[in-house]
């Protein structure tokens, strides 16, 4: 059984969480492209065998693969504490919901982790979670997997 979450959580400590996470998942992206940079630049003129150049091609699709995640997460990053700020009175990309089981962060999806014994998500402008708390208040309900949520808070 979920617990309840019966009180309203601070907003900055749930920003300053998101971004702790979010920092962290950029630190992970740039030490796996960091790896993979120095696997992309071999040097040509010691290369014996199409081989070699087939495990440069790999190293240099993967380092480019870590790139875009880098800059993804990193705009993601920015996402968030652009919007750090803002208050909000209804459920806007931006906005924390926070529900009588969870709390949701509208507008990124990052891997979800506990806060005082309460689950915190991203949800994704692509999730259709997304659209169903779109222009949600304070008061308002919605389900997710046949449970049914009140919205306690919108900050």
């Amino acid at each position: 059984m979920q617990q309840l979450c019966n009180t309203i959580m601070n907003k900055d400590r749930i920003i300053k969480d998101i971004v702790t996470h979010l920092e962290a998942t950029i630190k992970d992206i740039n030490t796996a492209y960091q790896a993979n940079a120095g696997a992309a630049d071999i040097d040509e003129e010691s290369v014996l065998d199409k081989e070699d150049y087939s495990h440069q091609n790999e190293a240099t699709d993967m380092k480019l693969a870590f790139k875009e995640k880098l800059i993804h997460a990193k705009n993601e990053l920015n996402f968030v504490q652009g919007h750090a700020e803002q208050s909000f009175t209804e459920a806007k990309p931006g906005a924390i919901i926070q529900s009588d089981h969870e709390v949701f962060y509208l507008g990124i999806a990052f891997k979800s982790f506990e806060m005082e014994g309460i689950k915190v998500f991203g949800v994704s402008q692509e999730a259709p979670i997304y659209y169903e708390l779109m222009d949600k208040r304070e008061g308002d309900t919605f389900e997710i997997n046949g449970q049914q949520h009140i919205i306690k808070s919108i900050s």
